[in-house]
């Protein structure tokens, strides 16, 4: 529903697609740990890897994930952190999130795992009070650990914030 919002036409990328031409954004969403469905991930990881630096990418959560690790960083689990970032299917999580250039916003949260070691190309943007990334930019893309999609934060600065972005790349 929130992609269907943003008022742009989409397509769901089937198995063996592949990024050409037509496809002027790539949206990786969240999902299970990355590592855990090999299917998706080589699926996924082809697709990453076509896109990167030459068609706008958006990664949420196991997307922001994903990149981090396909372009040479770590991941920890974040289970015992202070502040609660887990939530489960039907439970709403909020905290707090800070922009490294100033402001601060509340986001939704449903990850267990965050980065560890950046990659090189990611330049953070955002960061928890606990000090996890939660939203980075490289190479024309933009990723964030929030879910955005979902109606708990529909309409708020951590909604608008991707919703924006993509709206300036589709321009």
């Amino acid at each position: 529903n929130w992609v269907e919002s943003l008022d742009f036409n989409y397509i769901v990328l089937k198995d063996d697609d592949d990024i050409d031409e037509n496809v002027n954004l790539l949206l990786l969403c969240g999902g299970a740990d990355f590592g855990k469905r090999p299917e998706r991930d080589i699926r996924e990881h082809k697709w990453f890897m076509q896109a990167y630096s030459r068609v706008p990418i958006v990664g949420i959560c196991r997307g922001m994930q994903m990149a981090n690790v396909l372009l040479g960083g770590t991941l920890k689990d974040i289970t015992n952190e202070s502040i609660i970032h887990a939530a489960h299917k039907d439970e709403t999580v909020l905290h707090i999130v800070e922009l490294l250039n100033g402001g601060i916003f509340q986001v939704n949260t449903r990850h267990h795992l965050a980065i560890d070691e950046k990659c090189v190309d990611f330049k953070v943007l955002a960061k928890s009070q606990d000090g996890v990334i939660e939203m980075a930019e490289a190479e024309n893309s933009l990723f964030v650990q929030w879910h955005p999609e979902r109606i708990e934060v529909r309409g708020t600065r951590a909604e608008t914030i991707v919703s924006q972005w993509i709206k300036n790349k589709l321009k």
